[in-house]
């Protein structure tokens, strides 16, 4: 019998013909099948095409004690890197033209690992605000952290190694938005009075004179081994700002800049010869600035020993 060989050098499919007329490079049908479409020796060679794999619907409704069919997947991601596929689900439907917020919505973000065949919970809770009529499209990640948006809220992100060891890292809104929460107020350098009832005083102090400009005694702010350097701000005018940083070692932006921590020397009163002084010289040692030690007073957004908790902040930068 004769031999009959045929190669595809020409990649195409040819189904116009009857089979007795496909001319040689060309062939009838194929499944699963890709065309390499690379700039090297291989390109237009057919390869197989990797099959699919349905995920079980009860993987993920069946640990949330949901009635089968309720959760609607409205996004997915895979990472090839670690066998990974990222799926965001929900049961909230709501207006077209009336978006709506509500808070008894089951909304989840899991991960599926292909190689081990099962799911774990990353994020839980109605504060995602998901709806099924917002498919979430725009997904990455970035070693991580896993970035989505749904073109319904803010973009948001998580980092995936946090959520795997704690399902309850994420709670709230703003632990979870690309935009971290900035400090809204500045630095104050005033407090209430201890002495004055309802009154405020300066938190800018010279602890390095013994008495007043008047020559009376300052027991109150006076310290005879002041660890500081009494002369670094004489000539300074400064500023103070502050910022916070995140458990991603991220920062949000400063806060707006205190005034000038300013209070020349006596208080701005002229002293013996300082009037004369004055009038000889524009340069004048009673015009610097006497400040030596500042307590700065920074208004928090929660108690401080919720920093972390509710808003992942691990420091206060100033």
């Amino acid at each position: 019998m004769a031999e009959i060989k045929n190669n595809f050098l020409g990649s195409k499919m040819n189904r116009d013909v009857d089979d007795r007329l496909l001319p040689p490079n060309e062939y009838r049908e194929a499944y699963n099948l890709q065309i390499n479409t690379s700039e090297g020796s291989d390109t237009g060679t057919l390869q197989n095409v990797l099959g699919n794999q349905l995920i079980p619907q009860a993987d993920f409704n069946a640990l949330e004690s949901l009635p089968g069919g309720t959760l609607t997947c409205i996004g997915a991601l895979v990472d090839n890197t670690k066998d990974n596929i990222y799926i965001f689900l929900t049961d909230h439907t709501d207006s077209e033209f009336s978006p709506s917020y509500n808070p008894s919505a089951k909304n989840f973000i899991y991960v599926y690992n292909t190689k081990g065949n099962f799911s774990t919970k990353l994020v839980e809770g109605p504060f995602l605000n998901f709806s099924t009529r917002n498919p979430i499209i725009g997904v990455n990640i970035l070693e991580d952290l896993l970035f989505f948006t749904d073109n319904r809220n803010q973009p948001r992100k998580i980092n995936v190694s946090k959520a795997l060891n704690n399902a309850n890292y994420y709670t709230t809104e703003d632990q979870i938005s690309v935009a971290k929460i900035s400090p809204l107020y500045p630095i104050s350098l005033y407090k209430a009075s201890v002495a004055a009832q309802g009154q405020y005083e300066t938190t800018m102090y010279d602890v390095q004179s013994e008495h007043y400009p008047d020559g009376t005694d300052d027991a109150v702010h006076f310290q005879l081994n002041y660890p500081g350097d009494p002369s670094y701000l004489e000539s300074r005018m400064v500023r103070f700002s502050y910022r916070y940083k995140f458990e991603d070692g991220e920062y949000s932006i400063f806060a707006p800049f205190t005034q000038i921590a300013y209070i020349p020397k006596q208080d701005g009163y002229f002293l013996g010869t300082d009037e004369e002084e004055a009038f000889r010289s524009t340069i004048v040692k009673f015009m610097q600035n006497k400040v030596n030690n500042i307590l700065l007073q920074i208004q928090l957004p929660c108690p401080a020993n919720q920093l972390s908790s509710s808003l992942k902040i691990t420091e206060i930068d100033i």
